[in-house]
Order: structure tokens, then sequence, then C-alpha cells
């Protein structure tokens, strides 16, 4: 059975499109929160005496989810009965337990069964140099065309047009809607936080018995979006082999003109 792009996680995708690229810090920002998207962890922002507290939680899915190795290690922590971890020392802890970034990358996405049919067997695997077969080039092929139509239909979201027409491209890529550059505008704009909260719904493949769930997560995604990515961005160290600057040798040039999320995809070189 062929896979549909809402099979995919995020971090496998980025993979795909940038496979030497230096992607790795993405790919855990983006497992990271695709995860509270699902309901397998879950993120709080709590006021208390004046006071702002940033904690992550085991979410209600967390031992029903089955979890991929590059996200599985993110659900250590909680699985191990931890009740909650403030934010930044979560992602801390996640990074160097990982190795760093290019490790995350390298040891935990790389391997995927997902992945393993779309390279090239060969030495300079050896030397985390992948090549692309011709399948895995058609699927990089389809990904960008796919991720390039749904960000110009996000774009024209966001300019307050054809709303009810985009809904298709957006639910096609179900939590890879997170990837796309303009998503980044659309948890920030408290003017489309309606928006927002209805894509993340779309997004999600979470039963009707978990209404209420799908609720809670489109209710408090906007913080989550914005505090773990700030975090990501002000600063987990990235560990030895952090990420670096290069370009993806197989025609890894990007998303599509649209581009690929906040400090994700971008233009074709790892940021």
């Amino acid at each position: 059975m062929e896979k549909t792009t809402r099979d995919w996680t995020p971090a496998e995708i980025l993979m795909i499109l940038f496979p030497n690229g230096f992607k790795g810090r993405d790919m855990l920002k983006y497992t990271f929160l695709d995860l509270i998207v699902k309901g397998v962890l879950q993120y709080q922002k709590e006021v208390k005496d004046g006071k702002t507290s940033r904690n992550v939680y085991g979410g209600p899915r967390l031992f029903s989810y089955e979890a991929r190795q590059h996200e599985a290690v993110l659900l250590i922590p909680f699985k191990k009965q931890q009740p909650r971890i403030p934010l930044k020392l979560y992602v801390r802890t996640i990074t160097q337990s990982v190795g760093g970034y290019y490790s995350y990358s390298q040891r935990y996405v790389k391997p995927s069964p997902w992945l393993v049919p779309y390279f090239k067997p060969g030495f300079w695997n050896i030397l985390n140099i992948h090549s692309l077969n011709d399948k895995g080039k058609a699927l990089q092929q389809r990904f960008k065309i796919e991720l390039d139509a749904a960000g110009g239909d996000l774009k024209r979201l966001v300019m307050r047009t054809n709303y009810l027409s985009s809904n298709a491209h957006f639910q096609h890529l179900g939590t890879n809607i997170l990837l796309l550059e303009e998503w980044d505008a659309v948890m920030r704009r408290k003017d489309l936080e309606e928006v927002g909260e209805e894509l993340i719904k779309q997004a999600t493949d979470i039963s009707l018995e978990l209404a209420e769930l799908s609720d809670l997560i489109a209710d408090t995604f906007s913080d989550a979006w914005t505090d773990i990515s700030d975090a990501f961005s002000s600063g987990a160290d990235g560990g030895s082999g952090g990420d670096g600057g290069g370009c993806s040798s197989d025609g890894g040039s990007g998303c599509g003109s649209s581009g690929c999320g906040g400090g994700g995809c971008g233009g074709g070189c790892g940021s």
C-alpha cells in the first residue's frame, strides 16, 4: 500500500528533501511539536503569582502511540514516570541525550525503515554521505510539489482569501503542515487564531472519542509553537557535531517557492 504524505513524519520528510543537509535541529524541533499535535506529549504555559512556567508533560496517547525510533527517544523521560519537565530543561536534556543535532539526524532519523528503501546503499553511507536512489528522487520531487502547493494555499489563507478551497491540500499533508513557511505567521498572529485551531484539528488523526483532546491541543498549540520554536532558536546546545552549513548533493533545493517552515527547509542549504 502506497504511503500518503500524512503518513510520514516531519523529520523523515526533511531527510528526503535534504539528504545531506544539516537539518538535525529542525528534525528534533518538528518531531517535538508533531508529538504535541498528536497528543503524545503535552505543553502547558501556566501563570501563577505573576510568574510564568513552561512545562512539558506526557500526553493522553503517551503509551498507546506507536512511536518510531526518532520519536521514541523524546518520550523516554515520561515513560520513566517523570511527571513534568520545564521546557528549556527538556530541550537541553533531549538534545544532549541524542548526542546533538547532527547525531540525531544520522543515528535516529536516517535509519528509519521508512527511509531505507529510498537511499542507495554504498561505501559513502559510512561517512554519512547519502544518495537518493531513483525512487527517492521521485519522492523528493513529490514532497516539493505538494509542499509548494500547500504553501501557496496557506499564504493565500494568511491573506484571508481562498480558505475553503485550500483545505484539501492541508488535509493531505496531515501534521506536516507544520513545515510550511507561513505556519509561523498563523501561530503568532492573534487574528488567525481560529484559523490555526481549525487547521490543527484537520491535521490530526485523533479519533472522535478523543474530540476533547483535539480541542485542547488546538486551543494551546499556538503557545507551544511559539515557546518551543524560541527555545530551539535561543539555545539548546547542539553538542558536538551540531548543525552547520551545507547543501544537499541530491538536488535538495528547497520545498518549492514557499520554502519550508519557520527555520525549516528554507532555501536548500542547512541553516
